[in-house]
């Protein structure tokens, strides 16, 4: 009996160095926390749990654990078994014919997949709300990447898209360079920089003169050309008024407060959010930085800053039998509600949109109507942006179009099949240079008031120095 139980206790010894060796190579891995505890008879077992560094709640942690079990499971027949606090326990000895080193090695592989695909879960609006045992959204896509079968096409959507596994695969390579960077580094903004400048290399033309701002959607990307509106609009009025007399006055003062008008073409086949956000207000009840917004409300002290209103223009024709496109006829409604916007007021800037591809495939209105009304009213009071969140036109119109009007609207999910709702601005220097001298020459208490409205979608990651 005694040498029963000294061969009893070397056994357990060496089993508890190997669950101490498991631990330590598993807690080395950056989505893995993992020690060892003793079970009632002794016997080791490793307890881990699965996540990553910027998770944003323990639910987080808990959800990633509970899949990592279950793929686990499936891969390689290990059963981890789930403690009463949510963490995974592995039993020691490993069961006949699984290698250690190989296990922690898909371990961390699956942990820093699905910790990837919880990341990119976060940070927008309602339609990115994923639930049921395949975290999906409304839209029935979700983070998890789609692998189709050789012989069948991944076709994009008009609204929302899985990520292919090449699309995954280079967002976990962008969220282990984020992992790396203490939180409130100066590097996490250069991380944003480098993918904001793969962007405009990849539709921008690759020139020096045109810069991207990465935002949650393409929804949340009307935000910039309204911004350029709305303080173009202000400085109209000073320089009517006359720098000492708009000093004296409050920064919302009626003498100062801007007044903008959006022209949504294609109303109804383009974001179904468009319209609030062109006028400056909430298009969803959650916002991209968390929490809950009223649907509708104004954004933050943009009515401080400006009136700003929305004309929708239809692509189709009422009336007509099939509802077809007509050109003519939608060139005209766009041209009519922007003059009649310029006309109302000398200071007025409207925002005219140029849909380079709705939902259903229409170009409308006619690039000539954005001609006419600048060379009749000047560049100053007409932005005219591109919307190309579908980016299905050819790769020579977005460069030539910044080089003309200097801005364009682009999104991930649509054309491109990339991961729901990504999107970004692409904007010429001359454009960004704009907005950023007109803010400088506003009075404090304006730069702050912007700097609220904007806050809901946009940090200094995505903005930049300015």
């Amino acid at each position: 009996r005694g040498d029963r139980g000294d061969a009893v206790g070397a056994s357990t010894r060496v089993e508890r160095a190997a669950a101490d060796a498991f631990a330590a190579r598993a807690d080395a891995c950056v989505c893995v926390n993992a020690w060892v505890e003793l079970g009632e008879s002794g016997a080791p077992a490793v307890l881990m749990r699965f996540g990553s560094p910027r998770l944003d709640f323990p639910d987080d942690v808990t959800r990633v654990t509970a899949v990592v079990t279950e793929q686990l499971y499936a891969a390689t027949g290990v059963l981890l078994e789930r403690t009463e606090d949510g963490a995974a326990a592995l039993p020691f000895p490993l069961p006949a014919g699984i290698d250690a080193e190989a296990l922690v090695e898909r371990i961390q592989a699956l942990a820093e997949a699905e910790s990837v695909v919880a990341i990119m879960e976060k940070g927008s609006d309602d339609r990115s709300i994923f639930t049921g045992p395949d975290f999906t959204n409304k839209y029935h896509t979700g983070m998890r990447p789609i692998d189709c079968p050789r012989e069948m096409i991944n076709r994009g959507s008009c609204t929302s898209s899985s990520p292919t596994p090449g699309g995954h695969a280079a967002a976990v390579q962008t969220a282990r360079a984020l992992w790396e960077i203490p939180v409130g580094d100066e590097a996490e903004g250069a991380l944003m920089g480098d993918v904001a400048d793969r962007i405009v290399a990849s539709l921008g033309g690759g020139g020096d003169d045109v810069r991207a701002v990465v935002c949650p959607s393409g929804t949340d990307a009307e935000t910039i050309p309204l911004l350029r509106a709305v303080l173009t609009s202000r400085r109209l009025r000073r320089q009517a008024l006359g720098e000492a007399a708009a000093q004296v006055l409050p920064f919302d003062s009626a003498e100062l407060r801007g007044s903008v008008t959006s022209v949504v073409a294609a109303a109804g086949e383009v974001g179904s959010g468009t319209t609030n956000a062109a006028r400056g207000e909430y298009f969803s009840t959650l916002s991209p930085m968390g929490g809950g917004v009223s649907k509708d409300e104004a954004l933050p002290e943009m009515e401080r800053l400006a009136d700003c209103h929305a004309v929708e223009c239809l692509g189709r024709q009422p009336g007509t039998a099939t509802g077809e496109h007509s050109a003519a006829w939608a060139d005209a409604e766009v041209d009519a509600a922007a003059r009649a916007a310029l006309e109302a007021d000398e200071h007025a800037v409207v925002v005219v949109h140029v849909v380079a591809g709705s939902k259903t495939g229409m170009c409308t209105p006619s690039e000539s109507v954005a001609e006419g009304l600048v060379a009749d009213y000047g560049a100053e009071r007409v932005v005219c942006v591109l919307d190309a969140c579908q980016v299905r036109h050819g790769e020579a119109l977005m460069p030539r179009w910044l080089a003309a009007y200097g801005c364009s609207l682009v999104t991930s999910s649509k054309f491109f099949a990339g991961p729901s709702f990504g999107g970004a601005v692409l904007l010429s220097d001359d454009f960004a240079e704009r907005i950023e001298a007109d803010l400088a020459a506003e009075p404090g208490s304006a730069r702050v008031a912007v700097a609220d409205a904007v806050q809901s979608y946009f940090t200094r990651h995505e903005l930049g120095d300015a």
